[in-house]
């Protein structure tokens, strides 16, 4: 708040003096005309004056075409009824109509000034607590640490370094990616596909050193784009960069200057008086440390590391797809001949569940920080789903949007078509809190078939206690000189790591210390040095437990394996933190065995639950409550909102805490069907309680509000109607989100238990081998030329028929892609008369099925107060303010 531009306040307070002056010059004519209406017994020159006063008033659009052509007709019909007599009955009805159409015109006022009056209480409270729409994280901790034992910790860590052996962590790498001296092909191919990505990495280098002019108009949009959207910045920060977008001639200057800096690298260094650190809570979470890094430095590295980003990810997919997560038919020529003379040739028969699996893997779970390309938005460790209801299409679209509309006027054809690329990125990569959705609705699917095909499975689930802080320098250095970068290089990123930091709470004469341990936050160069860390974890893993995956969103772990393997993949972890100098995470480290039978997990395993958010996972392979995490947070969620010193602070704390968050950690909005009907009764009955709580007795969220608007507001004589509570901003209302609605649409969608899926497979299953031994019997079969199998038996046995189901079975990979699948939320049968109000079919297409269901539901009571959609005409409002407000950072209290 302390870094609200003083151009904002002036706008918004233009806006106030503007929004007053139309609303007395209304109110003055209206108080006119009425006080002359009193002494006209004359109905038709009474009509007659408010027709006259009505053109001169300043008026809000209409937004009912129906409205409009009754005025623009009054006049034409008065002439008549002066001379017909059979209008004389209908000369009342015209008169209450006018009279109708200005109260309306007069309550659109008082909801404009009531609006004013939110923001300028918002405005003049700078101590409210900073609440960005999407800024909650997905990260819960049970018994989270005060502001100062987590710097006590985290002080603990970065300043105390750990040295590794360079050379014995290399030594562990070759083996792992080369083995021992007696080579066989898969090692040759390993090894080569190995030398490949280090002449690529010697590329990127020559690349970096031979190219004169990093910086360009191009460069320098994305750069900036990408420090908006990280945590990085602070808020004045942003507001400097964001004057820096407007100011062509001072960003030439930024260019010449940055591409000066990368062309000095080996003198680059951090500022000797220390770089401030500060400490942000985020809600249900930790006290997160940043770096506040000059603007200069933080362009300068991101563009560096965002090129590293791409270049690395890019060498690592190759790398992958040509050696460990190559795809090959797992048929062999005499099984596939054999299969092929008893049931047929198919090519469809060449994929299934195992090949979508890793296609999923690759496109979604593999290394997902790194970028995939320049303008890519990194991918927040914490961010939840981004519910911007106050647009009118779906999230993404959203995001486009509000770009174009912020920046799209005035930009060069360069700079337009960095905004371009970033905008058509933006709506084809999931974001954290998706990705995080898609992997738990991943793992039930999985637990679901494992189950029921081979009777049981064991879920891991662990991360790395404090990975970004811990992770030793002398690790990151082996790990980069393995994959074959230059001292040159190494030395750079080393005086990137060893940071001078000194802390924003400790006044003016703190002591600037030097990091030695561990990475900063929001950085793309932290991203690449811990995901090529990490990607050698991946592969250990994969050759310990004969393939499997392992499931990681940076550094959350999961994998769902046989038990064998799970404790051969747990071993495998274990090894690879001693020999980086990591630890896990105990108290986030947890397995489940689901099985009928209740087994017990084996005691070399971790023994914690398995979570996600607000679920653990249960034996029978369905996520249940934890009803006491819940009760914690809504205990923080009323401390918070109770702490709000504004209507507007109030209603981002509940849409951020009590909608978006619970939301996420409760699955999600995009819910699957492996989750059954059951989960989604689960998180209706959480938001039942969580009102309850919230609002005591009778008490909803849409009297609250108005309560507080009684209470702040006083001036505000009207009764204030739902619709003003919980349409978006860009209709006039307040933007209250109701998490009940999406819950809504999904009643009646979901199937009530996803293990009939499996059930109706198994059925299919015998029955299609039934079919296949009658053709065949029957001499329906066709093979190709090639087929030289000569059978030994009269028909193919079924446990021979089954054995490869995951790799060959069509109707298993329906059944798996039934179960991930997203139900479609009900149709809503859209009335044609709201239709017509929002201007066709085409204009019906451009809302949120959110933003129509509201319409749909407040229509009527749109109607009666305001005779259209729209409670306050945009203009009017101080859409600036309000924006900078939605994009305030979080600054929680308990």
């Amino acid at each position: 708040m302390q870094a609200l531009s003083l151009t904002l306040r002036s706008v918004t307070s233009s806006k106030a003096r503007q929004v007053e002056r139309q609303r007395a010059r209304f109110e003055e004519g209206k108080s006119a005309l009425e006080h002359l209406l009193e002494f006209e017994p004359d109905r038709l020159k009474r009509l007659e004056a408010m027709l006259e006063v009505y053109k001169d008033l300043p008026l809000m659009p209409q937004m009912n075409n129906s409205t409009d052509t009754f005025v623009i007709n009054l006049a034409r019909f008065l002439a008549q009824a002066h001379r017909d007599p059979t209008l004389t009955m209908r000369v009342p009805e015209w008169e209450s109509r006018m009279k109708r159409i200005l109260d309306i015109q007069a309550l659109r006022y008082e909801y404009a000034s009531l609006w004013i009056e939110v923001m300028q209480e918002w405005m003049n409270n700078p101590d409210e607590p900073e609440v960005a729409d999407g800024d909650s994280t997905l990260e819960i901790q049970d018994a989270t640490p005060s502001k100062d034992e987590y710097r006590k910790n985290w002080e603990s860590l970065v300043f105390n370094p750990v040295e590794k052996d360079k050379s014995a962590i290399v030594k562990w790498l070759e083996e792992l990616f080369i083995g021992s001296a007696s080579a066989t092909h898969a090692t040759n191919k390993m090894k080569k596909a190995l030398d490949t990505l280090k002449s690529e990495v010697a590329d990127f280098e020559k690349t970096m050193k031979d190219k004169k002019d990093h910086f360009t108009q191009k460069t320098i949009v994305w750069c900036i784009e990408g420090l908006l959207r990280s945590d990085l910045m602070t808020d004045a920060k942003r507001l400097e960069l964001k004057a820096m977008q407007q100011d062509h001639a001072a960003l030439r200057d930024v260019i010449d200057e940055l591409n000066m800096r990368i062309n000095t690298l080996d003198r680059w260094a951090w500022p000797s008086s220390g770089v401030v650190a500060e400490q942000r809570r985020q809600v249900g979470s930790r006290h997160r440390i940043f770096h506040d890094e000059d603007i200069m430095d933080a362009l300068l590295l991101r563009y560096i590391g965002v090129k590293l980003s791409v270049h690395i990810c890019k060498s690592l997919t190759t790398f992958s797809k040509s050696t460990w997560l190559s795809w090959e038919s797992p048929l062999g020529k005499e099984e596939f001949d054999r299969r092929e003379h008893f049931i047929g040739y198919k090519k469809e028969h060449v994929t299934g569940v195992r090949g979508q699996r890793l296609s999923t893997y690759l496109s979604d779970f593999f290394v997902t920080q790194l970028l995939r390309d320049e303008a890519e938005v990194d991918r927040a460790y914490n961010e939840t789903a981004e519910q911007d209801s106050d647009s009118d299409s779906d999230r993404t679209k959203s995001r486009g949007n509000n770009w174009r509309n912020n920046h799209g006027n005035n930009r060069s054809k360069d700079w337009g078509k960095g905004k371009a690329k970033a905008e058509e990125t933006l709506k084809i990569r999931k974001s954290a809190s998706e990705l995080k959705h898609s992997l738990i609705q991943l793992l039930i699917t999985e637990v679901h078939i494992s189950e029921r095909l081979y009777h049981q499975v064991i879920v891991l689930q662990s991360d790395f206690q404090s990975f970004g802080p811990s992770i030793p320098h002398s690790t990151i250095a082996a790990v980069l000189e393995f994959f074959g970068f230059s001292e040159y290089w190494i030395g750079f990123f080393l005086r990137v790591l060893e940071v001078p930091v000194i802390f924003k709470d400790d006044g003016p004469h703190a002591e600037v210390r030097r990091r030695r341990r561990g990475t900063s936050m929001s950085s793309p160069l932290a991203d690449v040095w811990g995901e090529l860390i990490l990607f050698c974890m991946d592969i250990l893993v994969h050759q310990r437990t004969s393939g499997s995956l392992l499931y990681r969103f940076h550094d959350d772990i999961w994998l769902w394996v046989p038990v064998e393997s799970c404790t051969q993949g747990w071993q495998a972890m274990n090894e690879f933190a001693t020999v980086m100098g990591l630890n896990f995470n105990t108290a986030k480290s947890g397995c489940v065995l689901v099985s009928k039978n209740q087994f017990p997990v084996p005691s070399t395993l971790p023994q914690g639950d398995v979570r996600y958010g607000f679920l653990k996972l249960g034996t029978l392979g369905y996520f249940v409550l934890d009803k006491g995490l819940v009760d914690k947070h809504i205990e923080a969620l009323i401390t918070e909102l109770a702490l709000c010193k504004t209507l507007f602070g109030w209603i981002r704390t509940w849409n951020a805490y009590g909608v978006d968050f619970f939301t996420s950690l409760l699955g999600g909005n995009q819910l699957a069907h492996c989750f059954g009907a059951q989960h989604l009764d689960i998180m209706q009955r959480t938001f039942q309680r969580i009102h309850a709580r919230v609002f005591p007795g009778d008490t909803i969220v849409s009297n609250h509000i108005r309560k507080q608007i009684k209470q702040r507001f006083p001036s505000f004589k009207s009764d204030v109607i739902d619709a003003f509570v919980f349409l978006p901003i860009s209709l006039g209302g307040l933007n209250v989100q109701n998490p009940f609605v999406a819950l809504a649409q999904l009643d009646g969608e979901m199937i009530k238990k996803p293990e009939t899926i499996m059930h109706d497979f198994i059925k299919a299953e015998k029955e299609a081998y039934a079919n296949a031994q009658a053709s065949y019997k029957a001499g329906k079969i066709r093979t190709s030329r090639e087929n030289q199998y000569k059978p030994s038996q009269s028909f193919l046995p079924f446990p021979d028929y089954i054995k490869r189901r995951e790799e060959v079975s069509v109707k298993l990979l329906q059944a798996y892609n039934h179960l991930l699948q997203n139900p479609k939320p009900g149709e809503m049968q859209i009335s044609e008369e709201l239709e017509g109000m929002l201007g066709g079919e085409d204009a019906v297409e451009s809302y949120s099925t959110y933003n129509l269901w509201l319409l749909e539901l407040h229509k009527e009571e749109l109607l009666k107060s305001f005779g259209g959609l729209h409670i306050v005409e945009k203009k009017l409002l101080p859409t600036g303010m309000i924006e900078m407000a939605r994009k305030q950072r979080i600054k929680w209290n308990v």
